[in-house]
């Protein structure tokens, strides 16, 4: 098996490329966006084995572009993180900005599990 694959979307371009930048050593980093409009996209076109997005975007939060997903039918695994408090319940992975570089690949990998 290959290399799980990932889009990124955060509205702040510093947080997107060290996203990008920290989950590439493991990860094929397929797409990094700004907002959940460009998320749905990306999502759609690319069919990403898990989504790492921010709670809180332009256009479409992450939780709304997770919605619209599956109302289509599109079914992604999605790790929410945030510098607030976790506001997406059991449907999906949480991961505090704060704790990214402990937490974040873990619950990517649980994410698929």
């Amino acid at each position: 098996m290959g290399k799980l694959r990932i889009v990124v979307a955060d509205d702040h371009e510093s947080i997107r490329r060290s996203l990008v930048r920290f989950l590439s050593h493991e990860f094929e980093v397929l797409d990094a966006v700004e907002h959940g409009i460009e998320l749905m996209g990306a999502a759609i076109s690319l069919n990403p084995d898990v989504i790492v997005s921010d709670v809180r975007m332009p256009r479409l939060t992450g939780p709304e572009a997770m919605d619209e997903l599956n109302m289509r039918g599109i079914h992604i695994p999605f790790v929410f993180i945030s510098s607030g408090e976790n506001v997406i319940g059991p449907q999906a992975s949480f991961v505090p900005k704060e704790e990214i570089l402990k937490n974040l690949v873990p619950a990517i990998y649980r994410a698929i599990s």
